[in-house]
């Protein structure tokens, strides 16, 4: 039975690291797909200040609004803002 086991121990962590190396490369292809997380948190910046304005100052700058869109921007583009 330890030859089993072995053998079970073994087909688990190749089939974790599988897994594993899948994610990664799906992520990092995503990624270089679609530009980069830079260039989405461009444009997701450049989007908040057409809409608003230049950047955020004083407290009635409408920061909640601001940081609504930029979070929208980021998580259609794909990413966690």
């Amino acid at each position: 039975m330890g030859e089993f086991m072995k053998g079970s121990r073994a087909y688990i962590v190749a089939t974790v690291a599988a897994i594993c190396m899948v994610m990664v490369t799906s992520q990092g292809w995503a990624a270089k797909a679609s530009g980069g997380r830079d260039a989405a948190v461009a444009k997701c910046i450049a989007q908040v200040q057409a809409q608003f304005g230049g950047p955020a100052s004083g407290p009635d700058s409408n920061q909640q609004q601001r940081v609504a869109l930029y979070k929208s921007c980021m998580t259609s583009a794909g990413y966690r803002p």
